[in-house]
């Protein structure tokens, strides 16, 4: 089953040195929140797996802009902030969700993010949706997929989910991640830079 989200945020965190664990308890403890949460349709906290200093990320997905502005005025931000200072260094990105694909159980997960070139944005945009998209569909393994632009300015991302490391391997060798390379030169101002999550909490509604 599919269901079409317009709507995200995509909040990178960064651990204070010696605060792994306090950023990761902290989005574990949070998911009994997200849980009863109305309208999200999707909530991820992922932890890269090869990040120094340890990095976190965040994402979920609303359908529509008045359910995401009910949760960033919530408990949880709200929470977030108060500990930030203790906890965490950086501040959130929001970013704008072009397209999806979503089922369920989901373990791995992957970010792929990119840079176009300057007069590419909608041509990054066309290929997300026109190329991307269509491969993605024929990934029996791949649970969920997600292609982000941040409005105004030519930062794009890819964050997909999978059930195993076998599954997460596979994409990563697939026509998905071909197609993309092959595409480097004309669409993107270098190679796109690859990181590996493992799943701390989710919720996903079908």
């Amino acid at each position: 089953m599919s269901r079409t989200v317009t709507h995200s945020l995509l909040v990178p965190l960064t651990a204070q040195t010696g605060k792994e664990n306090d950023v990761a308890n902290f989005l574990i403890n949070a998911h009994s929140i997200i849980l009863n949460w109305p309208n999200i349709h999707q909530w991820y906290a992922t932890r890269l797996t090869s990040a120094s200093p340890t990095q976190f990320l965040v994402l979920g997905t609303y359908p529509n802009d008045e359910a995401r502005s009910a949760y960033l005025t919530g408990p949880l931000p709200k929470s977030l902030g108060e500990n930030a200072p203790e906890i965490l260094v950086g501040m959130p990105i929001h970013s704008e969700i072009l397209s999806e694909i979503v089922a369920h159980n989901i373990t791995k997960a992957g970010k792929v993010s990119f840079m176009a070139k300057s007069g590419r944005t909608d041509a990054v945009k066309k290929f997300l949706v026109e190329v991307a998209l269509p491969l993605i569909k024929a990934e029996t393994d791949t649970i969920s997929w997600y292609a982000l632009h941040w409005p105004g300015t030519e930062k794009f991302a890819i964050v997909d989910f999978f059930a195993s490391d076998e599954a997460r391997e596979a994409h990563l060798a697939g026509p998905v991640a071909a197609a993309l390379i092959a595409s480097i030169d004309e669409n993107f101002t270098g190679f796109p830079d690859i990181a590996k999550l493992d799943i701390l909490a989710a919720k996903v509604k079908l």
